[in-house]
């Protein structure tokens, strides 16, 4: 038996990203599927902006103007000096004419001299000779109304140069990388490659897995289960959480505990060219456990069988080459929290590492624990708990979990607390690290 950080060595040593495919940005939107993972990364094709732009409604005008350099009472968010009616009425304004407008998506040729502004919109590029941006809220009225008056005032002392612009090149220069290998592409993934003009990606192919449950008493979901008979959730779960975690999953079946219908859905799988497969069940030391022996027969090298850990103790894994390539193989042990905590724990962080990102255990962040709890045992637990609030902190409040059969509290769970293992009382407050349940 071995520990988490030594089994999760021994899943990292056996990675091999997969090959790479090129995909349609207009395919990927589409889809609107979070399985592909870039292949290569993101770079910029040009400053981000491309321009110095102007972040708000107002005008534009010189930062050289008589008496505008910022003064200590400034607002240091806008570099317009904050004052009540009265107070901006105290000294005689900079007077400014308007001379232009600009709006985004076009240009002002019209450079900017003293005594002159141009009114301009929110991402209107800055004309040449503007360096300080004035928000309509801070123009002194004139002649009329600030939105459509040819002249504006604005207060002495009150502007900053470079206020309330963004510069070119601010949020990125050319060839920056944006978006590293094995990045998944979410919504803003693929807004981003828009902005830049990557309508064509290279992405790593979708990991192709199949499910098999085994045992004799589960029957599908849509049956009433006779005495000694459960209906089978771990194969609609897994698919689910494989789905998720954006596989194609090319095989869904169920094995019985006779060895010639495991060894034909093994056949199954690798026939539909599975790289990844997951079984659950039959890995124990029963009578009937056969997972193991028959992986082994298949062809895969156990790299590991039996952690200390709880619940998942009798999780099993392996690999098998051959030459259409490398198949990852795992049995998860029966009882659905098991196999779901053993998924979470190793066949995610295998999945993002076959898409090209880094191997990253996941180790959950410290949180404070809500209330007192008594651990007992000598392996780490990972008990369902849920995120709460409690005044000005957030912590994980355990559940009244009854066990690895016990999917009802799991499914209320935010995550699980991982408890060291030994015999002990934690205390409110302590700090514990909290896995989230991503799935």
């Amino acid at each position: 038996m071995i520990d988490l950080t030594e089994a999760w060595r021994r899943v990292a040593a056996t990675v091999r990203p997969l090959e790479s495919i090129e995909m349609d940005l207009a395919r990927s939107v589409a889809i609107g599927s979070p399985a592909y993972a870039i292949a290569e990364p993101l770079i910029a094709d040009r400053d981000l902006p491309g321009f110095d732009r102007s972040m708000l409604d107002g005008i534009v005008m010189r930062g050289d103007e008589p008496h505008a350099a910022a003064d200590p009472s400034a607002d240091r968010s806008t570099g317009c000096r904050i004052a009540s009616e009265d107070s901006v009425g105290a000294a005689e304004p900079i007077v400014l004419r308007i001379v232009d407008e600009v709006s985004a998506g076009n240009v002002s040729r019209r450079a900017i001299g003293l005594g002159e502004a141009i009114r301009i919109m929110t991402g209107a590029p800055v004309p040449s000779g503007g360096s300080a941006v004035v928000p309509i809220e801070r123009l002194i009225e004139i002649d009329g109304p600030v939105g459509s008056s040819r002249v504006v005032g604005v207060a002495r002392g009150s502007i900053r140069a470079g206020q309330n612009i963004q510069r070119q090149g601010e949020i990125a220069r050319a060839g920056a990388e944006l978006l590293p290998i094995g990045r998944r592409l979410g919504a803003a993934e693929i807004g981003l490659a828009a902005e830049i003009g990557a309508t064509r990606l290279s992405v790593a192919r979708p990991v192709r897995a199949a499910v098999i449950t085994t045992g004799d008493e589960l029957v599908d979901a849509s049956q009433v289960p006779a005495e000694g008979q459960i209906r089978d959730s771990n194969g609609p779960m897994l698919a689910a959480a494989l789905c998720r975690w954006g596989c194609d999953v090319v095989l869904r079946t169920h094995a019985t505990d006779r060895v010639e219908v495991l060894d034909a859905a093994l056949a199954q799988a690798d026939a539909a060219g599975a790289d990844l497969i997951v079984l659950a069940g039959g890995v124990s030391a029963g009578k009937k456990d056969h997972v193991p022996a028959r992986l082994e027969a298949f062809g895969a090298v156990c790299r590991f069988h039996k952690l200390s850990l709880k619940p998942g103790k009798p999780l099993w894994f392996g690999e098998r080459d051959a030459p259409r390539g490398r198949t990852w193989c795992f049995g998860l042990p029966g009882n659905p929290i098991s196999s779901l905590i053993g998924a979470e724990l190793f066949v995610r962080p295998l999945i993002e590492a076959l898409g090209g990102a880094p191997f990253r255990p996941p180790l959950g962040l410290p949180i404070p624990l809500l209330g007192e709890f008594r651990h007992r045992g000598d392996r780490p637990t990972f008990w369902p708990a849920v995120i709460e609030e409690r005044g000005d902190e957030v912590g994980a409040r355990p559940l009244a979990w009854l066990g690895s059969a016990d999917l009802p509290r799991t499914a209320q769970a935010d995550g699980w607390i991982a408890f060291p293992a030994g015999d002990r009382t934690w205390n409110d407050g302590e700090r514990l690290r909290f896995v989230r349940r991503t799935v």
